[in-house]
């Protein structure tokens, strides 16, 4: 598994303050709108757009530590197929349907920009490479399904749904099913064309 190298480090450092930025600046805008401060972090990991920046800062904090269980070339894919699934959705799904300024503004360029494209930079420029394989993208979409099956039950708990289509109060259970898996499937490819990626590595720059 080995440690990352210096420059490694210091870019995860790097996105690890992005990723930290992000959250402190979009807890900072929903704590004056809570009970709480506990009110405040529970109505943000409503969201995969949070739980995936905070997986991203604490991997990245702990390689930028020179945690060697961190320097992992499946968990590193992992983070960034989530990392660029957050961009690619807020993009063409999500983008303009609220009117966003001040710090949540802010936020929000850090959140869904800043850290899925850096994220992306460091996985192309630092990542050990070679070791990726085609059940990769499988197991990584353990994820955003448990994450899936975690918003719908809450929301169902609650009637707060944390995206439009994943919203049983607005759409039929059924179109959520195909909402799920359409977008399951998209990450599975996605996670593919990183494992490509990957294989394409030149034999000299693999790691055993």
């Amino acid at each position: 598994m080995g440690i990352a190298s210096s420059p490694a480090r210091k870019a995860a450092a790097i996105l690890a303050l992005i990723a930290w930025t992000g959250l402190v600046v979009q807890f900072a805008s929903v704590l004056p709108r809570s009970a709480s401060a506990i009110d405040a972090l529970w109505a943000m990991l409503r969201f995969f757009t949070i739980t995936t920046n905070l997986l991203m800062a604490v991997v990245m904090s702990g390689i930028a530590l020179g945690w060697a269980g961190l320097w992992s070339q499946r968990l590193l894919g992992g983070v960034t197929l989530a990392m660029v699934f957050v961009g690619v959705v807020h993009v063409t799904l999500l983008r303009g349907r609220l009117q966003l300024g001040g710090s949540d503004m802010i936020a929000d360029l850090f959140l869904h920009y800043l850290s899925p494209v850096a994220m992306l930079a460091f996985w192309l420029l630092f990542r050990p490479q070679g070791a990726l394989r085609h059940r990769d993208p499988f197991l990584w979409s353990i994820y955003p399904l448990a994450y899936g099956a975690y918003a719908i039950a809450r929301g169902a708990s609650d009637g707060r749904y944390p995206y439009p289509f994943l919203d049983l109060s607005q759409i039929s259970a059924a179109q959520v099913v195909a909402n799920v898996a359409l977008l399951t499937l998209c990450f599975l490819l996605v996670g593919w064309l990183l494992v490509w990626r990957d294989r394409r590595a030149p034999p000299a720059a693999r790691n055993p």
